[in-house]
């Protein structure tokens, strides 16, 4: 028994060995060229005879071909031979010495492109509803050699698994070419790209995040110097009031009026933002209200503007009105002559006429009244027939009323004044024009 186990021993070692079967490679470039050739020990770095792009090969299994087993999603990893030490420096491409190359459609650069490998079996297609021709590329089988090129001396060539497309739409003929598919992905790659995906989004909020930043500090100081600004205006308001009171009435009094204005009119918006909370609030808008008839009068008298009118065209005088006299202030002295409740038209009338200047007794027919019918400072007064009133007043108009054969003057709405400080009028030069005792005295009873 030991002798013929030797023997069988012996005869194995001096018995040939076997030839190792030619593995053969099948690889994709990144624009679709099918590269084809045989695999050596080492890896290979090569170039697409096609467009020059660089692929990767890798070495010959030592093993024999394992029976193909069920397809699963996962690959187990397949253990490798001890080699020698390589250096990892740059990888130099090298033109294939041997390979054949299909041209499939090109794909434009950066698109996913699908890599067959020819040592994992393919998935059993599913049954379709109907039957459907053999696809005209099929991956060939790794016994079948590939074909070598005219420089090389090898096996006969063998034709391409992808014709040319001008080729391959020849064959099919009028047959329409079914869509492919752009990109695909495998099942075991999805989660990889959706890991990508999900890391890329971070960066984008990352990226505005500085922006951001440097706009809530912007809004942070932009709001801090409001509220400082306001603070500090709301602390000086007090003061500007109480110089209302202090300078501006007495400069009104003595005839300042562009002075007094300006003083008044920041004293009135001083006591409006602090809700009247001040000294005197009512005397500072009567005041500045005041200051702001007097500083606006008409260098004209009323009469003046009615002589100017009447030697006008309608169309001439609207024009000039509206360009010189529109707006401007005038001060009315007068007596209430009839009353809402009988006066016929049911609103106030004075007694004041405008008649031109030095035409008072000549008899003529050009003179002027004032419609008050959407005056008002007015309404409501509860005024009676006799009672003196001294207002200034903004014009709106003055024009020629036909109906009641007379020209017309009338102001605008809400410009109403009561003249209180009768020191301005004095100042105007109105002394002995009205009793100003009986006019204290009647905006005192008011």
């Amino acid at each position: 028994m030991d002798l013929l186990g030797r023997a069988r021993s012996f005869l194995k070692g001096v018995a040939t060995p076997p030839v190792s079967r030619v593995q053969y490679y099948s690889v994709v470039c990144p624009l679709g060229h099918r590269v084809r050739g045989q695999r050596t020990e080492g890896y290979q770095a090569l170039r697409c005879p096609a467009c020059g792009e660089g692929v990767f090969v890798l070495p010959a299994s030592p093993l024999p071909e394992p029976i193909p087993p069920a397809r699963s999603s996962t690959r187990r990893p397949v253990r490798q031979r001890e080699r020698m030490p390589v250096d990892e420096g740059p990888v130099q491409l090298e033109d294939p010495g041997e390979a054949t190359v299909d041209f499939d459609e090109p794909r434009p650069p950066g698109d996913e492109v699908e890599i067959v490998w020819d040592d994992e079996p393919q998935a059993p297609p599913a049954a379709p509803s109907r039957p459907s021709p053999a696809p005209a590329a099929e991956i060939p089988a790794p016994e079948s050699p590939p074909a070598r090129t005219a420089a090389a001396p090898g096996p006969s060539p063998r034709k391409p698994a992808h014709p040319a497309p001008a080729a391959d739409r020849a064959r099919r003929g009028d047959r329409p070419e079914r869509p492919r598919a752009p990109g695909r992905v495998a099942p075991a790659d999805e989660a990889l790209v959706a890991a990508e995906l999900r890391t890329g989004r971070p960066t984008r909020a990352r990226d505005r995040r500085p922006a951001l930043i440097a706009a809530a500090v912007i809004l942070l100081i932009a709001g801090a110097f409001v509220i400082r600004s306001w603070r500090a205006r709301r602390g000086e308001l007090p003061q500007i009031a109480r110089l209302g009171v202090d300078e501006g009435i007495p400069a009104l009094k003595s005839g300042k009026f562009d002075m007094a204005n300006q003083i008044l009119g920041a004293a009135k918006e001083a006591v409006d933002s602090l809700g009247g909370a001040v000294d005197q609030a009512e005397d500072i808008r009567k005041a500045a209200g005041e200051a702001a008839i007097f500083a606006d009068l008409s260098t004209d008298p009323l009469e003046a503007i009615l002589d100017e009118a009447a030697r006008s065209t309608p169309q001439a005088w609207a024009a000039r009105f509206d360009q010189v006299y529109k707006g401007r202030a005038v001060v009315i002295d007068a007596t209430i002559s009839a009353a809402p409740e009988a006066s016929p038209d049911g609103r106030y009338e004075i007694d004041y006429v405008v008649v031109p200047v030095g035409e008072g007794s000549s008899g003529r027919d050009r003179y002027a009244r004032f419609d008050l019918g959407d005056f008002e400072l007015l309404k409501g007064s509860g005024h009676r027939v006799g009672d003196h009133v001294l207002f200034g007043a903004r014009l709106e108009s003055f024009a020629y009323d036909v109906a009641s054969n007379c020209w017309m003057v009338r102001f605008e709405p809400r410009s109403g004044v009561t003249i209180t400080i009768v020191e301005a009028l004095e100042a105007l030069g109105w002394s002995g024009t009205f009793d100003l005792d009986r006019l204290q005295k009647e905006d005192e009873a008011q």
